[in-house]
């Protein structure tokens, strides 16, 4: 049978999250697994929540000081036992059948590097289906299968458009291992896409299987709900070890998917920082940081070179206004769209 490591990061989870989350992983109908909590630097009050489930054999508590989720991945890595990992959020739930289904797919599949499953979400109860178009199994070798794979990684768009977060996969652990694919620990920012680029690359065969095995839980208490005043640092530093993974000889890079990767974190930078309701700084302070940011490298790089046409119709109409410097009607669109 194959052993599989859950490698699960903690950091301040609220109880009805983690609570649900750990009671699907030891829900399981496969029964050769760990489950590897990392805690990152948890208070005490989130220590109470999860030290309740050690007495199961099959949890291994691993306390770290807080260094981010890319850290505590990493540790997972270095730690766990099993030939495969994967990684699950806390606030997450995983399928009871889960495992099970993940283990057919190795046994049918033994020298895979990764096995890609599909997702939900849930949010605020309800639950649907992850994007994603492909409606059968497949096995992914050749480039162009490759090339696919790694344009929905940076775009999120495509016959993948699911692929690009780290859950609802498992890694053969050797592969990693060999590969020295870890978490770039300095990315605080799409770590995800930047690792996952990465695997993608140097994986051999992946897996792709049309089951839904992971439940994405929309955490409206989440950070990406916040205010992040180092969010121009984060993306930047993201985009600087994508262009040090891109000069590599063994990493394909994809010009034009990158060029609206680009213009695609100076979306999220609007959503996030520059038009969130919750930023008190004033308009006009605002104006100012933002044309700062997109009148310098590499943002106006991205806003010269990415192609118009494959731009979805809001980003359009942020690179419309942008290029025209019209920043207040940028902020009015969101005013009336988020209401």
């Amino acid at each position: 049978m194959n052993k599989i490591s859950i490698i699960v990061p903690i950091y301040n989870t609220k109880e009805k999250y983690l609570d649900a989350c750990m009671n699907s992983l030891l829900d399981q109908t496969y029964d050769n697994y760990e489950i590897l909590l990392i805690d990152d630097g948890s208070s005490d009050w989130c220590k109470k929540i999860y030290k309740k489930y050690l007495s199961n054999k099959k949890i291994k508590l691993i306390e770290q000081e807080n260094g981010g989720v890319s850290v505590a991945r990493n540790n997972g890595i270095k730690k766990a036992t099993g030939t495969w990992v994967m990684f699950v959020d806390s606030d997450d739930i995983l399928e009871h059948d889960a495992l099970e289904k993940f283990s057919k797919r190795i046994d049918e599949n033994p020298d895979a590097d990764v096995v890609i499953a599909k997702t939900n979400t849930i949010r605020n109860g309800k639950t649907t289906p992850f994007n994603g178009h492909y409606t059968s199994d497949r096995v992914i070798v050749t480039k162009d299968d490759k090339e696919e794979v790694l344009y929905a990684t940076i775009t999120n768009k495509g016959k993948y458009s699911f692929i690009q977060t780290p859950w609802a996969k498992v890694y053969n652990r050797k592969f990693l291992i060999d590969n020295n694919l870890f978490f770039n620990k300095n990315v605080k920012l799409y770590e995800d896409s930047l690792y996952l680029y990465e695997v993608y690359s140097k994986a051999n065969k992946i897996i792709y299987m049309n089951e839904i095995v992971y439940n994405y839980v929309i955490n409206m208490d989440s950070v990406c709900n916040s205010v992040n005043p180092n969010i121009v640092k984060n993306t930047t530093d993201c985009i600087t070890e994508f262009k040090k993974l891109f000069e590599r000889d063994d990493i394909l890079y994809l010009e034009d998917e990158f060029n609206y990767f680009g213009f695609w974190c100076i979306c999220k930078m609007l959503v996030y920082y520059f038009c969130n309701k919750n930023n008190k700084k004033s308009f006009w302070t605002l104006r100012k940081e933002y044309f700062k940011v997109v009148s310098s490298s590499p943002y106006k790089e991205f806003i010269k070179n990415v192609k118009y046409k494959d731009l979805s119709l809001y980003m359009k109409v942020f690179y419309i206004l942008t290029k025209l410097r019209l920043y207040g009607l940028i902020k009015l669109i969101f005013i009336i769209t988020k209401k």
